[in-house]
């Protein structure tokens, strides 16, 4: 029989109500950045150590089951750690093996062919930008000969495709690309602006502004991407320039985040920041940098990203606790589920001691729309102090966190169980990760007994402070591991 996870003396809260037939955004997935030579060792090693850390990286329920790969289309030009090499130094000259971002896409997608693929430049190759009044069309077919590459020498469908990171752009670049694409059959392919910082001070002051004026470049972006944004600019700072942001029809995701040392502290910054950027403002997809720190260690930004493999020769590799960050939601949903709508979909909890303060946060989503949907719930209950990142508070509510255990309970709608008879059998799955610095194999993404449904379609959870928790109808999840 399945078993509540109550804890006797535990803070209560009121119930939290999951409207399970009441659909909201859809969820873009949760990936990696491999840029700026962080993936350069990996492919230096040997086996199995290689496959093995790949395994962590994109093998679905198994590690971090990466649902979204970001690529640094190469460039021969210093993209912050390092060069990455072009497949078009001159124009027309095309190597189609050049770098490792092929190789590291193949390999996920190995792993998991259903893995969405993004390019994005860092930079260009200098006959790209040697013409001044020619930049546009020059760019376009540079990236439209990569996405070329990509697809007729390894196989490899981009889903997404980026023009220029933390750079600016204007309206021409983008269309552009859009007619380049077109014109060479990409038509599929959709293009992704931004890309950078967000706020009136950063590349991209008026993105909002462009698409909203330009029918023709609202038409042609299909997402809009931030980086770092509930840490560089919080609600209070602009909260006009966001609200135009809100008001655009595209996708709004983190397209890239974190930034963080892999530390313990590291890892509660990224599970909050999975959770709070939906909340604070409907961000569907997360993307961290760096996917994993396998160059250098005398290099800037050493260990941060969600593996370490900085070794070839000695074959040593690490799994970092921002892995079962990840795990917490990627083994449990897939690109194209559903948040539930307005507050059932996320929202945070709020703290037992301290009234209009909060203790962590909870996302829901489901697969569907039927009744036969499943379900998954993921909180966390990181406090700001222990849970910092990098670039700020990584959210734009402050959550203290609580010392004592929260007492929790949540109630799905009542066609939930209907329509799955065997939830109210077999209650729900649950997995949690305490993120500390001692007892690692005891503590990272632990399989708990699972948490039985009550008549109402309730159930009760425990929640200790600076924990990752979910819950959730799915089979399958577990915490990978190689001999």
């Amino acid at each position: 029989m399945a078993a509540a996870l109550l804890l006797v003396g535990a803070a209560c809260a009121a119930d939290v109500h999951l409207d399970t037939t009441a659909l909201g955004f859809e969820f873009d997935g949760l990936g990696g950045v491999s840029a700026g030579t962080g993936p350069r060792l990996l492919i230096d090693y040997e086996e199995p150590a290689r496959s093995e850390l790949l395994d962590f990286l994109f093998l679905p329920q198994f590690g971090a089951s990466l649902q979204v790969l970001k690529l640094e289309i190469g460039s021969d030009a210093s993209s912050g750690l390092g060069a990455e090499q072009s497949i078009e130094p001159e124009r027309g000259h095309i190597i189609n093996n050049a770098g490792y971002e092929f190789w590291m896409a193949e390999e996920a997608k190995k792993r998991n062919p259903d893995i969405k693929l993004i390019g994005l430049a860092w930079g260009f190759p200098a006959w790209v930008t040697a013409d001044a009044g020619n930049v546009s069309a020059a760019a376009a077919q540079f990236l439209a000969d990569w996405v070329v590459v990509a697809e007729q020498n390894h196989s490899l469908t981009l889903d997404y495709l980026g023009y220029h990171n933390e750079s600016p752009w204007t309206i021409a670049d983008l269309l552009a690309l859009r007619a380049e694409l077109d014109r060479r059959g990409y038509g599929a392919l959709k293009l992704l602006a931004g890309d950078a910082p967000p706020g009136p001070g950063w590349q991209s002051p008026d993105i909002a502004q462009r698409i909203q004026t330009n029918a023709t470049l609202d038409a042609a972006v299909a997402a809009v991407g931030f980086h770092y944004p509930m840490s560089i600019l919080p609600r209070g700072v602009d909260d006009s320039w966001w609200g135009a942001v809100f008001a655009l029809k595209q996708k709004r995701w983190s397209s890239e985040d974190y930034s963080t040392f892999s530390n313990s502290n590291g890892a509660r910054c990224l599970g909050k920041l999975f959770n709070r950027n939906f909340i604070d403002a409907q961000f569907t997809s997360t993307l961290v940098w760096d996917l994993l720190w396998s160059t250098y260690e005398t290099l800037a930004c050493t260990g941060q990203g969600l593996a370490w493999a900085a070794e070839p020769w000695s074959g040593v590799y690490g799994v970092m606790d921002t892995v079962w960050m990840a795990a917490h939601t990627t083994q449990f949903t897939a690109v194209g589920w559903r948040y539930l709508k307005g507050a059932s979909g996320g929202a945070y909890l709020p703290h037992p001691d301290e009234a209009g303060k909060y203790a962590g946060s909870y996302v829901a989503l489901v697969s569907n729309e039927s009744e036969t949907a499943d379900v998954t719930v993921v909180v966390e209950t990181m406090n700001s102090t222990d849970a910092a990142c990098v670039y700020g508070n990584g959210g734009w509510v402050n959550v203290t966190g609580s010392s004592r255990t929260l007492s929790q309970r949540f109630c799905l709608a009542a066609r939930a169980c209907a329509g799955r008879p065997d939830l109210a059998r077999d209650g729900l799955a649950a997995f949690r990760t305490v993120v500390h610095e001692d007892d690692y194999e005891a503590d990272r993404f632990v399989e708990l007994p699972r948490v039985s449904l009550d008549s109402s379609c309730c159930f009760t959870a425990s929640l200790p402070p600076n924990t990752m928790t979910t819950f959730s109808s799915v089979k399958g999840a577990k915490r990978g591991r190689h001999q």
